[in-house]
Protein backbone atom coordinates (compact mmCIF):
# COMPACT_ATOMS: atom_id res chain seq x y z
CA UNK A 1 0.00 0.00 0.00
CA UNK A 2 0.98 3.40 -0.74
CA UNK A 3 0.52 6.88 0.92
CA UNK A 4 1.05 10.27 -0.04
CA UNK A 5 2.12 12.68 3.45
CA UNK A 6 2.59 16.06 2.48
CA UNK A 7 5.42 15.79 -0.17
CA UNK A 8 6.61 12.40 0.69
CA UNK A 9 5.16 8.79 -0.55
CA UNK A 10 5.64 5.84 1.76
CA UNK A 11 4.96 2.09 1.31
CA UNK A 12 4.18 -0.04 3.60
CA UNK A 13 3.55 -3.78 3.53
CA UNK A 14 2.02 -3.24 6.98
CA UNK A 15 -1.34 -2.51 7.81
CA UNK A 16 -1.10 0.95 9.40
CA UNK A 17 -3.30 3.12 12.02
CA UNK A 18 -6.42 3.86 10.72
CA UNK A 19 -5.41 7.79 10.81
CA UNK A 20 -3.49 6.87 7.35
CA UNK A 21 -6.41 5.95 5.55
CA UNK A 22 -6.84 8.89 3.90
CA UNK A 23 -3.43 9.28 2.51
CA UNK A 24 -3.44 5.96 0.89
CA UNK A 25 -2.49 6.84 -2.75
CA UNK A 26 -2.80 3.92 -5.26
CA UNK A 27 -1.45 6.02 -7.66
CA UNK A 28 1.91 6.62 -6.20
CA UNK A 29 2.30 2.66 -7.16
CA UNK A 30 5.28 3.28 -9.59
CA UNK A 31 6.90 5.86 -7.91
CA UNK A 32 9.83 6.24 -6.59
CA UNK A 33 8.80 5.81 -2.30
CA UNK A 34 10.82 8.25 -0.22
CA UNK A 35 10.28 5.55 3.04
CA UNK A 36 9.98 1.31 2.41
CA UNK A 37 8.01 -0.47 5.18
CA UNK A 38 8.11 -3.76 5.55
CA UNK A 39 7.44 -6.40 8.89
CA UNK A 40 10.33 -7.69 10.63
CA UNK A 41 10.45 -11.57 12.79
CA UNK A 42 13.78 -10.58 13.97
CA UNK A 43 14.08 -8.51 17.12
CA UNK A 44 16.80 -6.21 17.29
CA UNK A 45 19.22 -6.55 19.57
CA UNK A 46 20.05 -3.45 21.91
CA UNK A 47 23.61 -5.02 22.84
CA UNK A 48 25.02 -3.36 19.63
CA UNK A 49 23.08 0.33 20.41
CA UNK A 50 23.81 3.07 22.03
CA UNK A 51 20.56 4.70 23.80
CA UNK A 52 20.22 8.83 22.54
CA UNK A 53 17.02 9.62 23.51
CA UNK A 54 14.24 8.82 26.18
CA UNK A 55 10.72 10.12 25.68
CA UNK A 56 7.53 8.97 27.19
CA UNK A 57 6.25 6.93 24.11
CA UNK A 58 9.42 5.50 23.11
CA UNK A 59 13.57 5.04 23.42
CA UNK A 60 15.61 5.85 20.34
CA UNK A 61 19.09 3.62 20.25
CA UNK A 62 21.98 4.41 18.04
CA UNK A 63 23.41 1.37 15.71
CA UNK A 64 26.63 0.91 13.18
CA UNK A 65 24.03 1.97 10.28
CA UNK A 66 21.34 3.84 11.20
CA UNK A 67 18.46 3.73 14.60
CA UNK A 68 16.41 2.07 16.80
CA UNK A 69 12.97 3.25 17.83
CA UNK A 70 11.94 1.11 20.89
CA UNK A 71 7.83 1.68 22.39
CA UNK A 72 7.81 2.22 25.55
CA UNK A 73 4.64 0.97 26.12
CA UNK A 74 5.13 -2.56 24.11
CA UNK A 75 7.24 -4.85 23.05
CA UNK A 76 8.00 -3.69 19.65
CA UNK A 77 10.77 -1.56 17.40
CA UNK A 78 11.57 0.28 14.12
CA UNK A 79 14.62 -0.24 12.99
CA UNK A 80 15.37 2.28 10.29
CA UNK A 81 18.65 3.33 8.02
CA UNK A 82 20.58 6.82 8.77
CA UNK A 83 18.78 8.24 6.30
CA UNK A 84 15.27 6.86 7.69
CA UNK A 85 14.43 5.99 4.22
CA UNK A 86 13.90 2.07 4.93
CA UNK A 87 12.19 0.99 8.09
CA UNK A 88 11.41 -2.54 9.67
CA UNK A 89 8.55 -3.13 12.59
CA UNK A 90 9.01 -5.58 14.74
CA UNK A 91 6.48 -6.27 17.63
CA UNK A 92 5.30 -8.88 19.92
CA UNK A 93 2.41 -7.71 21.27
CA UNK A 94 -1.59 -7.93 20.20
CA UNK A 95 -1.89 -3.46 19.70
CA UNK A 96 0.62 -3.46 16.86
CA UNK A 97 -0.99 -0.49 15.17
CA UNK A 98 -0.70 0.96 18.64
CA UNK A 99 2.66 0.55 19.11
CA UNK A 100 3.82 1.49 15.48
CA UNK A 101 1.90 4.75 15.80
CA UNK A 102 4.39 6.88 17.44
CA UNK A 103 7.77 5.37 15.85
CA UNK A 104 6.24 5.15 12.83
CA UNK A 105 5.18 9.09 13.11
CA UNK A 106 8.93 10.23 14.30
CA UNK A 107 10.54 8.11 11.26
CA UNK A 108 8.61 10.03 8.68
CA UNK A 109 8.53 13.61 10.37
CA UNK A 110 12.52 12.94 10.54
CA UNK A 111 12.93 11.34 6.70
CA UNK A 112 10.55 15.01 6.44
CA UNK A 113 13.51 17.24 7.59
CA UNK A 114 15.93 15.54 5.55
CA UNK A 115 14.31 16.21 2.46
CA UNK A 116 13.23 20.25 3.11
CA UNK A 117 10.16 19.67 5.45
CA UNK A 118 9.86 20.79 8.65
CA UNK A 119 7.31 20.24 11.38
CA UNK A 120 5.86 23.21 13.32
CA UNK A 121 3.77 22.81 16.65
CA UNK A 122 0.75 25.04 16.05
CA UNK A 123 -2.99 24.66 15.11
CA UNK A 124 -3.18 25.27 11.37
CA UNK A 125 -6.36 25.91 9.33
CA UNK A 126 -7.85 26.92 5.73
CA UNK A 127 -9.16 30.46 4.95
CA UNK A 128 -9.69 32.25 1.49
CA UNK A 129 -7.20 29.36 0.35
CA UNK A 130 -4.27 30.23 2.61
CA UNK A 131 -2.71 28.83 5.48
CA UNK A 132 -2.99 30.18 8.66
CA UNK A 133 -0.82 28.33 11.64
CA UNK A 134 -1.27 29.69 15.22
CA UNK A 135 1.50 28.28 17.39
CA UNK A 136 2.44 29.22 20.91
CA UNK A 137 3.71 27.11 24.28
CA UNK A 138 1.08 24.95 25.46
CA UNK A 139 -1.99 26.27 27.36
CA UNK A 140 -1.57 29.67 25.79
CA UNK A 141 -5.00 28.81 23.59
CA UNK A 142 -4.18 28.38 19.83
CA UNK A 143 -6.13 25.46 19.57
CA UNK A 144 -9.12 28.18 20.76
CA UNK A 145 -8.57 30.58 18.47
CA UNK A 146 -7.84 28.33 15.41
CA UNK A 147 -11.62 26.69 16.72
CA UNK A 148 -12.71 30.24 16.61
CA UNK A 149 -11.79 30.66 13.04
CA UNK A 150 -13.54 27.38 11.50
CA UNK A 151 -16.55 28.26 13.84
CA UNK A 152 -16.94 31.98 12.64
CA UNK A 153 -15.17 32.43 9.68
CA UNK A 154 -16.02 29.36 7.55
CA UNK A 155 -12.03 28.21 7.86
CA UNK A 156 -11.24 24.38 7.13
CA UNK A 157 -8.93 22.26 9.44
CA UNK A 158 -5.61 21.45 7.90
CA UNK A 159 -3.88 20.35 11.17
CA UNK A 160 -4.89 20.64 15.18
CA UNK A 161 -1.42 20.15 16.18
CA UNK A 162 1.74 19.81 13.98
CA UNK A 163 1.41 20.17 10.29
CA UNK A 164 4.31 19.74 7.54
CA UNK A 165 5.89 23.07 6.36
CA UNK A 166 7.63 22.77 2.89
CA UNK A 167 10.21 24.75 3.25
CA UNK A 168 10.96 25.91 -0.84
CA UNK A 169 7.37 25.97 -1.72
CA UNK A 170 5.78 27.54 1.83
CA UNK A 171 3.21 25.39 1.58
CA UNK A 172 1.94 24.09 4.96
CA UNK A 173 0.40 19.90 4.67
CA UNK A 174 -1.93 17.90 7.02
CA UNK A 175 -0.58 14.62 8.72
CA UNK A 176 -1.73 11.47 9.87
CA UNK A 177 -0.94 12.10 13.21
CA UNK A 178 -2.15 15.04 15.58
CA UNK A 179 -2.69 16.43 19.22
CA UNK A 180 -5.94 16.19 21.06
CA UNK A 181 -8.53 17.46 18.25
CA UNK A 182 -7.73 14.23 16.47
CA UNK A 183 -7.61 16.28 13.12
CA UNK A 184 -5.83 14.22 9.73
CA UNK A 185 -6.35 16.02 6.27
CA UNK A 186 -4.52 15.33 3.44
CA UNK A 187 -4.71 18.84 2.05
CA UNK A 188 -2.22 21.52 1.55
CA UNK A 189 -2.28 25.34 1.06
CA UNK A 190 -0.16 28.04 0.83
CA UNK A 191 1.11 29.83 4.07
CA UNK A 192 -0.38 33.64 4.51
CA UNK A 193 0.58 33.98 7.96
CA UNK A 194 2.42 32.09 10.59
CA UNK A 195 1.48 33.46 14.12
CA UNK A 196 2.97 33.32 18.11
CA UNK A 197 -0.33 33.75 20.00
CA UNK A 198 -0.38 36.34 22.77
CA UNK A 199 -3.18 36.83 24.91
CA UNK A 200 -4.93 40.37 24.87
CA UNK A 201 -8.11 42.48 24.95
CA UNK A 202 -7.11 43.67 21.89
CA UNK A 203 -6.43 43.13 18.72
CA UNK A 204 -3.11 43.34 16.38
CA UNK A 205 -0.03 42.34 15.29
CA UNK A 206 3.93 42.69 15.38
CA UNK A 207 6.12 42.02 13.17
CA UNK A 208 9.08 39.95 15.23
CA UNK A 209 12.52 40.40 14.90
CA UNK A 210 14.95 38.06 13.72
CA UNK A 211 16.09 37.17 17.01
CA UNK A 212 12.51 36.30 18.12
CA UNK A 213 11.63 34.42 15.14
CA UNK A 214 14.49 32.40 15.72
CA UNK A 215 13.82 32.08 19.75
CA UNK A 216 10.12 31.75 18.63
CA UNK A 217 10.86 28.87 16.09
CA UNK A 218 13.60 27.28 18.29
CA UNK A 219 11.21 26.11 20.65
CA UNK A 220 7.99 25.49 17.97
CA UNK A 221 9.72 23.08 15.39
CA UNK A 222 10.21 19.39 16.36
CA UNK A 223 14.26 18.93 16.76
CA UNK A 224 14.85 15.38 16.69
CA UNK A 225 18.35 16.21 18.98
CA UNK A 226 19.42 12.74 18.98
CA UNK A 227 20.60 13.29 15.11
CA UNK A 228 23.16 15.89 15.24
CA UNK A 229 22.76 16.37 11.28
CA UNK A 230 19.32 16.91 11.39
CA UNK A 231 19.37 19.30 14.20
CA UNK A 232 22.05 21.06 11.39
CA UNK A 233 18.78 21.08 8.98
CA UNK A 234 16.29 22.39 11.02
CA UNK A 235 18.71 25.77 12.29
CA UNK A 236 19.26 25.89 8.70
CA UNK A 237 15.47 25.81 8.14
CA UNK A 238 14.84 28.60 11.28
CA UNK A 239 17.46 30.66 9.46
CA UNK A 240 15.90 30.04 5.88
CA UNK A 241 11.85 30.58 7.77
CA UNK A 242 12.84 33.69 9.52
CA UNK A 243 14.25 35.60 6.39
CA UNK A 244 11.55 34.08 3.73
CA UNK A 245 8.55 33.40 6.22
CA UNK A 246 5.74 35.41 7.03
CA UNK A 247 6.06 35.42 11.14
CA UNK A 248 4.33 37.47 13.57
CA UNK A 249 2.70 37.95 16.77
CA UNK A 250 -1.10 38.15 17.63
CA UNK A 251 -2.36 39.46 20.09
CA UNK A 252 -6.38 38.85 20.52
CA UNK A 253 -8.78 36.52 22.73
CA UNK A 254 -11.13 34.59 21.40
CA UNK A 255 -14.11 36.45 21.10
CA UNK A 256 -16.45 36.73 17.61
CA UNK A 257 -15.09 40.63 17.40
CA UNK A 258 -11.76 39.52 18.33
CA UNK A 259 -11.28 37.03 15.96
CA UNK A 260 -13.16 39.19 12.63
CA UNK A 261 -10.36 41.53 13.61
CA UNK A 262 -7.56 39.42 13.34
CA UNK A 263 -9.20 37.88 9.87
CA UNK A 264 -8.79 41.63 8.57
CA UNK A 265 -5.92 42.20 9.87
CA UNK A 266 -3.86 38.85 8.66
CA UNK A 267 -5.45 39.37 4.88
CA UNK A 268 -5.59 42.63 4.55
CA UNK A 269 -2.96 44.62 7.09
CA UNK A 270 0.16 42.68 7.56
CA UNK A 271 2.10 45.59 5.97
CA UNK A 272 0.67 48.54 8.59
CA UNK A 273 1.93 46.03 11.70
CA UNK A 274 4.39 47.51 13.57
CA UNK A 275 7.81 45.73 14.51
CA UNK A 276 8.06 44.28 18.24
CA UNK A 277 10.00 45.72 20.97
CA UNK A 278 12.71 43.20 22.80
CA UNK A 279 10.61 44.16 25.94
CA UNK A 280 11.90 41.92 29.16
CA UNK A 281 9.22 38.87 30.21
CA UNK A 282 7.77 38.18 33.26
CA UNK A 283 7.28 34.68 34.41
CA UNK A 284 6.29 32.57 37.57
CA UNK A 285 9.24 30.86 38.66
CA UNK A 286 9.20 27.02 39.10
CA UNK A 287 8.47 26.14 42.15
CA UNK A 288 5.79 27.96 42.91
CA UNK A 289 1.92 27.10 42.44
CA UNK A 290 -1.34 29.26 42.36
CA UNK A 291 -4.12 28.25 44.60
CA UNK A 292 -7.53 29.35 45.73
CA UNK A 293 -8.82 28.27 48.92
CA UNK A 294 -12.41 29.65 49.65
CA UNK A 295 -11.98 32.73 47.41
CA UNK A 296 -8.28 34.03 49.01
CA UNK A 297 -5.70 33.47 46.30
CA UNK A 298 -2.26 32.37 47.53
CA UNK A 299 1.12 31.52 45.61
CA UNK A 300 2.66 28.80 46.90
CA UNK A 301 6.16 27.03 47.07
CA UNK A 302 6.13 23.45 46.38
CA UNK A 303 9.28 20.31 45.91
CA UNK A 304 12.49 21.93 46.52
CA UNK A 305 11.36 25.49 46.51
CA UNK A 306 9.53 25.11 49.60
CA UNK A 307 12.53 25.33 52.36
CA UNK A 308 14.43 27.64 50.39
CA UNK A 309 10.50 30.08 49.97
CA UNK A 310 9.51 28.91 53.19
CA UNK A 311 6.10 29.55 52.78
CA UNK A 312 3.33 31.12 50.53
CA UNK A 313 2.05 34.71 49.56
CA UNK A 314 -1.56 36.02 50.20
CA UNK A 315 -2.57 37.77 46.60
CA UNK A 316 -5.48 39.81 46.31
CA UNK A 317 -7.62 39.60 42.98
CA UNK A 318 -5.27 41.40 40.74
CA UNK A 319 -2.48 40.22 41.23
CA UNK A 320 -4.11 36.56 41.13
CA UNK A 321 -5.22 37.14 38.20
CA UNK A 322 -1.49 38.79 37.05
CA UNK A 323 -0.09 35.44 38.15
CA UNK A 324 -2.23 33.24 36.21
CA UNK A 325 -1.05 35.09 33.24
CA UNK A 326 1.91 34.83 34.14
CA UNK A 327 2.40 30.95 33.73
CA UNK A 328 4.48 31.51 30.28
CA UNK A 329 6.65 34.36 29.51
CA UNK A 330 4.24 37.54 28.88
CA UNK A 331 5.66 41.29 28.67
CA UNK A 332 4.42 44.11 30.69
CA UNK A 333 2.73 45.84 27.65
CA UNK A 334 0.44 42.18 27.13
CA UNK A 335 0.22 42.22 31.15
CA UNK A 336 -1.77 45.79 30.60
CA UNK A 337 -3.51 44.76 27.87
CA UNK A 338 -5.39 42.01 29.68
CA UNK A 339 -5.47 44.08 32.71
CA UNK A 340 -7.27 46.89 31.11
CA UNK A 341 -9.81 44.21 29.34
CA UNK A 342 -10.96 42.52 32.66
CA UNK A 343 -10.97 45.34 34.83
CA UNK A 344 -13.07 48.70 34.24
CA UNK A 345 -9.64 50.73 34.68
CA UNK A 346 -8.33 53.56 32.76
CA UNK A 347 -4.93 52.62 31.53
CA UNK A 348 -2.70 55.17 33.11
CA UNK A 349 -3.72 53.94 36.67
CA UNK A 350 -3.54 50.27 35.47
CA UNK A 351 -0.05 51.05 33.68
CA UNK A 352 0.91 52.33 37.22
CA UNK A 353 -0.40 49.47 39.77
CA UNK A 354 1.07 46.99 37.16
CA UNK A 355 4.45 48.65 37.75
CA UNK A 356 3.94 48.54 41.14
CA UNK A 357 2.86 45.02 41.80
CA UNK A 358 5.89 43.59 39.21
CA UNK A 359 7.94 44.98 41.10
CA UNK A 360 6.80 43.46 44.55
CA UNK A 361 6.50 40.08 42.64
CA UNK A 362 10.15 40.90 41.83
CA UNK A 363 11.71 41.76 45.21
CA UNK A 364 9.63 38.72 46.65
CA UNK A 365 11.40 36.32 44.03
CA UNK A 366 7.86 35.08 42.26
CA UNK A 367 8.82 36.27 39.04
CA UNK A 368 11.83 35.55 36.52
Amino acid sequence: MYYSIGPLTLQSNIELPNNYEVFQDAAQGNADCDICLVASDCKPNLNLASKRATHSLMIVWETADGWIFESTKHDGFLTVSRDYTDASFYCETDDKQECLRPLLQAVVECRMIRTGTTILHSACVVKDGKAIAFSAASGTGKSKRASRWVKLLGATWLSGDRPAIHLASKKAFGVPWDGKEQIFVNASAPIQAIVEIKRSGKTYTRRMTNRQKVHFLSNQLFIPMWDTQLTQIVFIGIKHMTEQYPIYRLYCDISEESTKEAYDILFNGLENSLEEKDEKTFKLKNGFELREIAGEYSAVAVGDNLAAFGGSVVLNEVSAFLLKNMKTAVTEEELLGLLTNEYDIDEASASADLTEILTTFRKIGLVE
